[in-house]
């Protein structure tokens, strides 16, 4: 994702605007004779279910904070705009639709549906373009603390979000607390970008 490109960023927010808005007037038919045809996760979820979605989320946060601060990282980061700010905010429902909504197999036992989190988990990891990334034309490898302490970050917020949709606290496999803890997730990191600076410029 380019973060100096308004349009791109504005057209997919456009696209993912879109869907949520097709996946919540499903979400409004959940409980109904047409429920079978929902999007993927449209169903409702427990209070419970959420408020652990929001704790845990809190708690993978603050551990990633303070594990950047003692890895010496935490002056690493990278800016961010408002207008990107925002998009993440919309991202949080899209690639919760796309990864936690489609990207798992469950037809063969628990074991299958283990191990293809798991692995989509790392794709998911790896396409947020800290380790590997795609410049002027060429891929670009970084190993350094910063990014892989970022890409282990963003795999082990993936096993937290498929987890949160396929546990005993969800027994309709909703969405709902998956998309709430990567919002929480997403404005928490904003905020902290801001308080450490780190928030600058409108687009």
């Amino acid at each position: 994702m380019n973060e100096e490109n308004p349009i791109l960023i504005l057209v997919l927010m456009g696209i993912v605007g879109y869907i949520a808005f097709t996946w919540w007037s499903d979400f409004g038919k959940s409980g109904s004779s047409s429920e079978q045809a929902l999007l993927p996760g449209a169903s409702k979820a427990s209070r419970k279910a959420v408020a652990v979605a929001i704790v845990g989320t809190v708690a993978l946060l603050l551990g990633e904070v303070f594990g950047e601060i003692s890895l010496g990282i935490a002056d690493a980061q990278s800016q961010m705009t408002i207008l990107f700010a925002c998009y993440t905010l919309f991202a949080a429902f899209g690639e919760e639709f796309v990864f936690r909504g489609f990207l798992y197999y469950d037809k063969g036992g628990s074991g299958l549906l283990v191990t293809s989190c798991v692995a989509v988990s790392v794709l998911f990891a790896l396409l947020h373009g800290y380790v590997v990334k795609w410049e002027e034309g060429a891929i670009l490898f970084d190993f350094g603390t910063k990014a892989l302490f970022s890409t282990s970050a963003i795999f082990v917020g993936s096993l937290w979000f498929y987890w949160l949709r396929f546990n005993i606290l969800n027994p309709t496999c909703s969405l709902i607390p998956c998309i709430v803890a990567h919002l929480t997730k997403n404005l928490g990191v904003i905020l902290v970008k801001a308080a450490q600076g780190h928030l600058v410029g409108l687009y």
